[in-house]
């Protein structure tokens, strides 16, 4: 399968994507949203300021790489193919596999978490998501429809324009570029836990959302429509279970 991903027939980097363009959108991601999360903060630092700062700071980021990587267009809006039906398939796959990995690894970390601090699994499953989660979380329930737009759907976008085809068009080995994505997505998704060890077990479940993307981006000629479908498929079942909770 390693092989499959690796040697994928036509790539879009291939087709002459720039080192350049890639670092414009490694640079957009850095300091579009953190600006404007740093003014709306200085004017509040409430719930509803904090959704709309991610709200703008991702439709900000995606008119400015619209408008300044051409190859971000051509991958988005040149997907459609005589492979579609077969991406399409492989994308929804790789993604139940996700799920159910994920609830095999949850179910084992909680085991081993639970028999180390002498808690039932249940109390266990009671303490506290990750701090990235419990944002989220507060996020979502106090504002569910900015959070539609901006967690499930704009956002997804902007993390695959950034660790998918933007870190391999700074870096043209796949395999590099693979490990970099997996890497740097997790990590980011974990800044939250620095000073709270605790919440490490949750490394597992980034991960494997990482490597599944990276594995459907890989696997379908490096075209992002795909790999965003299943991020917000991703994100979406998680918006859903949130609101019934």
């Amino acid at each position: 399968m390693y092989n499959l991903i690796m040697n994928s027939q036509v790539s879009f980097t291939e087709k002459g994507m720039t080192n350049q363009s890639g670092w414009t959108i490694i640079l957009a991601y850095i300091f579009i949203p953190t600006l404007i999360s740093i003014i709306s903060l200085s004017i509040s630092d409430s719930i509803l300021s904090k959704s709309i700062s991610i709200l703008i700071g991702a439709i900000v980021f995606l008119i400015v790489i619209f408008f300044a990587v051409n190859e971000t267009r051509m991958n988005l809006f040149n997907t459609i193919d005589n492979k579609w039906v077969k991406y399409l398939l492989l994308s929804i796959l790789l993604i139940i596999g996700y799920y159910f990995l994920n609830f095999i690894l949850n179910i084992i970390l909680a085991s081993i978490y639970s028999s180390a601090n002498d808690l039932t699994i249940w109390e266990f499953w009671g303490k506290p998501t990750s701090i990235n989660q419990q944002e989220v979380e507060n996020i979502v329930k106090s504002t569910p429809a900015m959070s539609f737009f901006s967690i499930v759907l704009l956002t997804p976008l902007m993390e695959e324009i950034v660790f998918r085809q933007g870190i391999f068009l700074v870096n043209k080995d796949k395999r590099i570029a693979t490990l970099i994505s997996i890497v740097v997505f997790t990590l980011v998704h974990m800044i939250g836990t620095i000073g709270n060890p605790e919440n490490l077990w949750y490394i597992g479940s980034y991960i494997l959302i990482a490597t599944s993307l990276t594995f459907i981006y890989n696997w379908t000629d490096e075209k992002l429509a795909y790999s965003h479908a299943s991020h917000i498929l991703i994100n979406l079942v998680a918006y859903i279970v949130l609101m019934a909770n």
